[in-house]
């Protein structure tokens, strides 16, 4: 072997390794995501019945005071605003529990690229690759 073809074969083998190690997951790791997806979306799930329950008790109080009402109202606010941000997550935790139903999960589905393993371990439900997040905060991107 010559040494650019030495050369040649190293930098593709490292090449190959970082793919391997930043992008393509085995089974295993699907299954990891997978069981980690369904342990978050519990959890969200019994905060946000918890939420829906303490939001149904406010109004069973009587509160004949009008700064405790306003303190018992804005309290209500922040509960169904918390709860709607955990409905959207719960959306997106079933999407991406979906994309492993159907092999697509960790690809892109914007571009149609690999998601970096990072990403998924940092957002395991994750739709789009760092660069299509990215253009999608700019404005770049209508989101799907």
């Amino acid at each position: 072997m010559t040494a650019g073809a030495k050369t040649r074969y190293l930098f593709l083998n490292r090449k190959k390794q970082f793919y391997e190690q930043n992008f393509k997951m085995d089974a295993n790791q699907l299954e990891n995501y997978k069981k980690q997806l369904l342990e978050q979306r519990d959890r969200l799930v019994g905060q946000l019945n918890e939420n829906q329950r303490q939001s149904f008790e406010f109004g069973l109080e009587e509160m004949p005071d009008p700064v405790d009402a306003a303190v018992q109202d804005r309290s209500q606010t922040i509960l169904l605003s918390i709860s709607e941000s955990e409905r959207d997550l719960i959306d997106q935790i079933d999407e991406a529990l979906q994309r492993i139903e159907l092999g697509s999960y960790g690809i892109c589905v914007n571009c149609e690229r690999d998601i970096a393993v990072a990403r998924i371990e940092a957002v395991p439900y994750a739709r789009y690759c760092m660069n299509c997040q990215e253009k999608l905060e700019r404005g770049e991107l209508d989101e799907e």
